[in-house]
């Protein structure tokens, strides 16, 4: 990677091959979870979903997890945490009527994904889709947009294999949520 001097490495990644001290660590997090799953990613940014390690809180959430580069042949990895059996990339639609409840469904996806959200009132809205290096991918926005529940169709067609951020903007209010494209 190449720094800038100040703060980020912006889109510059350097150029291959890319040379690693491959390691073998071991790190406690502190998350609130029950249970925790870590994805080793492979160089687009992608996981494959049959390829993971689940952790347990050693105490309240309390994790102790290791990662061996050796064998995973990877210095990127992926995290998904799980709440009463549940995690927050489940697939399905949102039944709560709260407003905000931003989520995406399918997750992970690789044709189309519909991101769901609820509006308690008629609002401004603004939904914003960034890759990993901030980069701004899709934007929507609507002006007084009816209350109730919303779906937006978004294509993977445009979209490289990867984990992207998405931002909805409700009047002055933000909720973020993640998606993962797979190819």
């Amino acid at each position: 990677m190449i720094w800038d001097g100040t703060t980020t490495v912006h889109d510059n990644w350097g150029t291959a091959p890319t040379e690693i001290e491959p390691m073998n660590l071991t790190l406690t997090l502190t998350i609130e979870a029950d249970s925790i799953r870590i994805y080793p990613l492979n160089t687009l940014g992608a996981y494959d979903t049959t390829n993971y390690y689940s952790y347990d809180p050693e105490s309240s959430n309390e994790f102790t997890i290791t990662l061996d580069q050796n064998t995973d042949k990877t210095c990127w990895y992926g995290m998904v945490t799980f709440k009463n059996g549940i995690s927050p990339l489940a697939i399905g639609p949102i039944n709560s009527e709260k407003e905000g409840c931003l989520e995406n469904y399918p997750n992970p996806f690789n044709g189309r994904t519909t991101i769901r959200y609820n509006l308690a009132e008629n609002s401004d809205t603004e939904l914003r889709i960034y890759d990993l290096l901030g980069k701004e991918v899709y934007h929507s926005g609507h002006k007084n947009e009816l209350s109730g529940k919303h779906d937006i169709e978004v294509s993977a067609d445009y979209l490289i294999s990867g984990v992207y951020l998405y931002s909805l903007k409700i009047n002055n209010k933000i909720y973020n949520a993640k998606m993962v494209v797979i190819r």
